[in-house]
């Protein structure tokens, strides 16, 4: 999972650069760091519970569809961003994306397939709950993104 916060915070990284308006480069750039925090966390999880670092591609075989086709998202914001996308269009996109992340049994179900950590250590479920709610509030800032841009 650390993977995919590390490709949503390049997504992230290109959009805030991208920003022409103060106020959504500054909003984009909570959504970043607070995702820098998600991924160093699924990384220090990751080495406390002994799972190796992994590549996109085992992570795509042992976790499935759903890890592979984010992976796949979100590289594609980000190209499509950095190939002339507005930030606005790339926020309309991101909103549905932040939204399924905030699932947090969607979530627990995709850690589970990493390590079996996630159904006995009570940490990791609360950093997990936690990570979902962060994905809640992402969603409600890509919408105030949105409206900004609109206007």
């Amino acid at each position: 999972m650390a993977i995919l916060e590390d490709e949503a915070c390049q997504v992230y990284e290109v959009l805030v650069e991208k920003s022409e308006n103060q106020s959504v480069a500054l909003l984009l750039d909570e959504i970043l760091q607070e995702t820098r925090t998600h991924r160093e966390l699924l990384r220090h999880a990751s080495r406390m519970f002994g799972e190796p670092t992994s590549s996109v591609g085992e992570c795509e075989k042992r976790m499935g569809s759903l890890f592979a086709h984010s992976v796949e998202f979100l590289r594609s914001i980000k190209n499509e961003v950095l190939n002339g996308m507005s930030v606005a269009e790339a926020a309309v996109k991101l909103v549905k994306f932040e939204e399924d992340a905030a699932n947090e049994e969607d979530l627990s179900l995709v850690y589970t397939n990493v390590t079996g950590a996630v159904t006995t250590d009570i940490a990791m479920k609360r950093i997990l709950g936690d990570i979902a709610e962060d994905e809640k509030d992402h969603a409600a800032i890509l919408q105030v993104v949105v409206e900004i841009l609109e206007k």
